[in-house]
């Protein structure tokens, strides 16, 4: 029988937490009233502002086990002490630690009476490439490891931890498929003939030696990482001198702007994305600013390379105009009719 003096407090019910944390969100400037008017100002997805407040409803779970103050301000011991009685992967301590903090400067900016500069959520996208930077990308990628990387990225849309994770039994040449398992779903993505090429000319003579099951690893043989995929491509933008970083999300967002683009509806590109949302798919499928302008020239009179005031000129009904003018589409050539 344990010594009852070294034995830990039994847990508190599940129930009589929720009951109490109900009771508490009725009155303002707790935690759970700080809680819902942050994740109500949150300028992203449903899906990302459920993983936040789990998140916090797991460390004020924890509060209440260990019989801490529920509604204090939290303190950088204190999440260290949370994030060890986890024993979770240092990824999951580092985006649950970054949750906590962000929260606990917004409670003290609500406790403080004035707004917080930043308001919480996810950090801004780059964005996607132009056509002239993913052609300059192409022509400076010397290896087959970086053209493979850059076909799976932007003409399959995977993400760089399904790149890294990418097996030999994941393909079907035949079809020219691959399964591909990512945040707990798995979907069918589509290659092109020159990204299998470079697969076959990489796994033939550039990869290494290796016990590894994943197609790309590093020189070393080891398996490749999401710091990998994104350190290559920034060395292969320097290269480039596209003037910016490339950063390997950008190849998704230029992938879904082209579906985008090419006339593709939403439902479909959240599909071979592989999202759960179609909020994050609006986010990615963002039109060019060059496609715009190209839309505005074909589409509309006052950009078709100078014809309106010509256009108004010549409408019919005015006085002293030309005979009636059919359009074959704005901007185009007059054809009178006879």
């Amino acid at each position: 029988m344990p010594n009852a003096q070294f034995a830990s407090p039994a847990p508190r019910d599940d129930r009589k937490v929720a009951a109490r944390q109900k009771q508490l969100c009725k009155k303002e400037g707790t935690w759970e009233a700080d809680k819902r008017r942050w994740i109500a100002g949150m300028r992203t997805g449903e899906r990302w502002r459920d993983r936040q407040g789990q998140a916090l409803d797991r460390f004020q779970r924890w509060r209440w086990t260990t019989r801490r103050e529920p509604d204090g301000l939290t303190s950088e011991t204190e999440i260290g002490s949370y994030l060890g009685s986890r024993e979770r992967s240092a990824w999951w301590n580092k985006v649950q630690a970054g949750t906590l903090r962000r929260f606990n400067d917004f409670r003290e900016g609500v406790k403080k009476n004035y707004r917080p500069i930043g308001r919480p959520g996810m950090r801004k996208s780059k964005g996607s490439l132009s056509r002239e930077e993913i052609k300059k990308i192409f022509a400076a990628s010397r290896t087959a490891r970086e053209k493979l990387i850059l076909g799976l990225g932007y003409e399959s849309g995977l993400r760089p931890g399904e790149t890294a994770a990418l097996r030999q039994g994941d393909i079907n040449t035949k079809c020219r498929t691959a399964e591909v398992e990512s945040k707990g779903r798995r979907r069918t993505v589509y290659m092109t003939e020159e990204t299998l090429a470079q697969m076959a000319i990489y796994q033939a003579k550039e990869r290494p030696r290796s016990q590894e099951q994943t197609i790309i690893v590093t020189a070393a043989g080891t398996r490749a990482r999401n710091a990998d995929i994104t350190r290559w491509l920034k060395e292969l933008g320097k290269r480039a001198r596209i003037g910016r970083d490339i950063a390997a999300h950008m190849l998704r967002h230029t992938f879904a702007a082209e579906l985008r683009e090419g006339g593709a509806d939403l439902q479909t590109i959240s599909d071979l994305l592989g999202h759960a949302h179609l909020d994050t798919t609006r986010i990615y499928a963002k039109a060019r600013p060059e496609w715009m302008r190209a839309q505005l020239e074909n589409h509309h009179e006052g950009f078709g390379k100078g014809k309106r005031n010509e256009a108004i000129s010549h409408m019919p009904g005015e006085r002293g105009s030309k005979p009636k003018a059919t359009w074959t589409k704005p901007g185009g050539k007059r054809k009178a009719k006879t």
